[in-house]
């Protein structure tokens, strides 16, 4: 019977009889050996830190850590292999300080104090799990295997071979003593003479066995003379083009007639590579059979289930919910989801939810949201039972090996559920989930995908070793965060006659040069050796030194392609599947269809007959590709939560209702508070979707502007002796403009808008729409003020003149359509600075009652002659004409200059000017 190390005998699935050494004694004799811990062993340990350790203990700043917990169990079973137990740690502890502190490297009363203090703590720590295990029923580490080794001498066992070892624990030697009595053990080790340091774990093999009092019988089996494969190095510029040509290669070889189940790829960190090798080798129809380890973070459905997790827990806000349901896993579709989307999204996750129940039409999502509402009202307690409904909801089978880790782990902190707050139980959730992993098994056939350690055991016709890199082959051993290298070594000084062995760094080194030596023996015919140039970016790799060393000894047998970044397409002798033929033949350019060229079309497309909005022309004059981003392709910049957009609209809402409420008398003071009422009462009707601390941010910034006004408006009504007309007055047609302020109060119209048009150079007509903010009036109506509130700057007199003030003339000319014998001034109350400018016509009567005041600063009037007027007026008619006529033909050639700085579409454009 073959029995091979754990793990090996799922590589070599069909191999024969093959049996993983556990599972052989588990299957020898009925009881499983405790090889690594359960969550819940993990989890009893948690509360056994808990308990004992306090913040000033060794281990008491990562005493409630759960990579700490786990990391620990999984030493103390370990160290139940070596042949550890507590008593014997404390007494090898103090043989180290009497006998063997040198080795420990405790050289001062400090290091001999922690020393003391630290195999203390674990010793205690040990035996507060021991109790616990036995407390709860599970099998402790060290009884488990004295169990299974009292049960071994009644059974009998067939003759043994056991191959691919590297090293055996003090409970395997135990094992096997036992067995050698009733059987024949063959052990199969590497040994080459000529290399002896290059085979080291065998020797060290050999000397365990012997430590352990087995007789050995060592037979020399002479190598067959048997022809090295061919060997080639892949020197590729990345780890993506490193799998390509990888699996390019391997297309080669399956058109020369190699069978795909006999190819092998040997990684050392599969889980680095498994993504980027699915996704590679799926593209051009390779299947990969075999397994892997990976974090359970990378499965999507823990992903789905943690977010589902989180939100019934009330982590989260109403975005998180929509994303949620649109996952494909509940079905639903967008119109279903619709009337959850109108829900305020930055509301916290339970009264999101609450408020979804009542907007549920679709009966389907009614009764979800009800289960859901039903599952999260007894969490975090009936976490386990919610766990399971939601993995029923999902459709998908408990058995899967991501789904079961999952559910191990929910079940295993049960007590802890019990005991914690819903943000607690999440945060120990999203760190149990952060450092667990699951195996994923990929298909029955096709090209093995197998770690290094295995790769002689499996001998196949070709092998691909990837990464072979300095830092993975040879790899760097970490230290053990527990007992260090010379505290390891003296404990094997002090215990080693009491049978303890702990493996070290150094052993652990020792063995890469064999692993070498087993990967040029993995394939009969062909090995290949690849690496990245670089990694992670642009951080330079190296490769092993292994390669050159392999190339110094076996001269031009072994071959060397190199394959440069710039080579985007593949050779033609590689180019076998239709996506690298696409790459190496590309699809010709076709010119576009007559139509798109067509002045007819580019006609109908601009569509001049319907109504222009202000903020449309004033954006097509700014810049003609802006234009056509914003309003011919449709494009909208992401939501970036608080902007001076949501600024301007409370606080112009605010203006417009205080504007329509406006006290009787003068008084500044009792301005301000009214204006303050109004700005609270806006936003407790109309919260916007914000996070909280958002909208107290928002609140602060309205009130600020709100208060500059009411202190300044009561002197402009004394001193213009006007009286406010209409708030948010509108005209043309309505329009779908979405750069528009959204206007949070109605307009003044009862009716429908009174129509505007504007005449061109040329003589055509466009229809114009829009709102102005407000207007005032005396009150004869003879005169009449058309203002704009704005957070930023007003234009200056130059922009006027040359007719770039396109929103502010567009505005008095839509105001004369309404009253044509009434002399207009254009006013901009610039919130932030607490001015208002005025463009006043250059009139006795309008000087006087807009002059500036002796409270006001300088450059608050602008006086313009009536042929400065007209002049501004011509120039923009002439900007618009052409504007249009550029809009006819389709002109979107982008125009730069200091706006595009805040272009929400500079990224688009080339000629952007940042």
């Amino acid at each position: 019977m073959m029995v091979l190390p754990a793990g090996a005998a799922r590589a070599m699935a069909g191999a024969g009889e093959t049996h993983d050494w556990y599972a052989f004694l588990r299957a020898l004799t009925g009881i499983a050996p405790v090889v690594q811990p359960t969550p819940e062993m993990v989890a009893l340990l948690g509360e056994a830190c808990e308990r004992t350790l306090i913040p000033a203990s060794y281990f008491g700043k990562v005493r409630l850590s759960p990579r700490f917990h786990s990391a620990l169990a999984h030493s103390l079973c370990h160290w139940s292999m070596d042949g550890l137990t507590p008593d014997l740690l404390e007494q090898g502890a103090d043989a180290v300080l009497q006998q063997h502190a040198a080795l420990a490297e405790l050289d001062d009363d400090a290091l001999r104090e922690e020393w003391t203090r630290k195999t203390r703590e674990l010793a205690s720590l040990w035996r507060a799990w021991q109790a616990a295990l036995t407390e709860a029923g599970l099998m402790e580490p060290i009884r488990g295997w004295q169990i299974l080794l009292d049960a071994l001498p009644a059974r009998a066992a067939l003759p043994l071979v056991m191959a691919g070892f590297t090293e055996l624990t003090a409970m395997d030697c135990a094992a096997l003593r036992i067995l050698d009595a009733r059987t024949t053990i063959a052990l199969v080790a590497l040994h080459d003479d000529a290399h002896p340091d290059a085979y080291r774990p065998t020797a060290r093999l050999a000397a365990i066995l012997r430590a352990a009092d087995m007789p050995l019988q060592e037979i020399l089996i002479p190598a067959a003379p048997v022809a090295p494969p061919q060997m080639t190095i892949l020197d590729t510029p990345n780890p993506l083009y490193e799998v390509e040509t990888v699996a390019r290669e391997i297309l080669k070889l399956q058109q020369e007639g190699v069978a795909l189940d006999e190819i092998a790829l040997l990684v050392r960190q599969p889980d680095a590579l498994a993504e980027m090798l699915a996704v590679i080798f799926a593209r051009y129809e390779i299947p990969l059979q075999g397994e892997v380890g990976l974090p359970l973070e990378r499965s999507w459905r823990i992903r789905w289930l943690m977010d589902g997790i989180r939100l019934l827990m009330g982590v989260g806000v109403g975005a998180d919910w929509l994303h949620w349901l649109e996952h494909p896993a509940h079905r639903l579709d967008y119109a279903t989801l619709r009337p959850l989307h109108r829900l305020r999204r930055c509301q916290s996750a339970r009264s999101w939810l609450d408020a979804a129940l009542t907007r549920a039409a679709d009966p389907n999502l009614h009764r979800l949201l009800q289960r859901l509402h039903e599952w999260r009202q007894g969490l975090p307690a009936s976490l386990p039972q919610v766990a399971r409904r939601l993995i029923l909801h999902l459709g998908a089978p408990t058995q899967e090996s991501d789904l079961a880790e999952w559910l191990q782990l929910v079940d295993a902190y049960a007590r802890q559920w019990r005991r914690r707050s819903a943000p607690e139980a999440t945060n120990l959730l999203e760190r149990l989930v952060s450092g667990a992993r699951y195996t994923q098994r990929l298909g029955t056939s096709g090209v093995r995908l197998l770690p290094m350690e295995h790769a002689d055991l499996v001998e196949t016709q070709v092998a691909f070793a990837l990464q072979v890199l300095e830092g993975t082959l040879p790899r760097r051993c970490p230290d053990d965060p527990f007992l260090r290298e010379g505290e390891r070594n003296a404990l094997n000084a002090a215990l080693g006659a009491q049978g303890v062995c702990l493996p070290t760094r150094a052993d652990a080194q020792a063995a890469e040069p064999m692993l070498f030596q087993r990967i040029l023996h993995a394939a009969r015919e062909r090995l290949y050796f690849s690496y990245p140039r670089t990694q992670g970016g642009d951080s330079d790799a190296l490769p092993s030194f292994y390669l050159e060393a392999l190339k110094a000894r076996l001269g031009d047998a072994v071959r060397t392609r190199f394959y440069s970044l710039e080579a985007i397409t593949p050779a033609p002798e590689d180019a076998l599947h239709p996506y690298d033929q696409s790459l190496r033949e590309p699809t010709p350019y076709a010119e576009p269809p007559p139509i798109l060229r067509h002045p007819d079309h580019r006609a109908r497309r601009a569509d001049l007959e319907r109504p222009f909005s202000v903020t449309e022309l004033e954006t097509l004059l700014r810049c003609p590709f802006e234009h056509f981003a914003r309003y011919v392709l449709r494009l909208r910049p992401l939501a970036r939560e608080l902007s001076l957009r949501e600024v301007g609209s409370l606080t112009h809402a605010t203006l417009c209702r205080a504007m329509r409420q406006r006290p009787r008398s003068h008084d500044p003071q009792e301005w301000v508070q009214r204006l303050v009422e109004h700005l609270q009462a806006l936003l407790a009707e109309r919260a916007p979707d914000l996070p909280d601390w958002q909208v107290e941010v928002l609140r602060a910034l309205a009130q600020r502007l709100a208060r500059r006004f009411g202190w300044r408006e009561p002197r402009y009504l004394q001193q213009f002796g006007l009286e406010p007309h209409a708030c948010e007055w509108a005209f043309g047609s309505a329009t779908d403009d979405e750069d528009e302020r959204a206007i949070a109060e109605p307009l003044h119209n009862q009716r429908q808008p009174r129509r505007v048009v504007y005449r061109l150079g040329n003589g055509r007509e466009i229809a114009l729409c829009g709102v102005i903010d407000r207007i005032d009036l005396s009150p004869q109506r003879d005169v009449a003020l058309v203002l704009d509130y704005k957070l930023g700057s007003a234009p200056a007199r130059s922009d006027f003149l040359d007719g770039r003030a396109v929103q502010g003339l567009l505005y008095v000319h839509a105001v004369r359509s309404l009253l044509p014998n009434a002399q207009v001034v254009l006013a901009y109350d610039r919130l932030k600075a607490g001015k208002r400018v005025r463009f006043v016509p250059n009139e006795t009567q309008l000087v006087q009652r807009f002059n500036r005041g002796n409270w006001e600063d300088n450059g608050c009037v602008v006086l313009l002659t009536q042929g400065q007027w007209r002049q501004a007026e011509n120039r923009l008619r002439h900007l618009l004409t052409q504007a249009i006529d550029g809009l006819r033909h389709a002109t979107i050639a982008p125009t730069p200059g200091d706006h595009c700085r805040r272009c929400a579409f500079a990224d688009l454009c080339r000629a952007a000017q940042r």
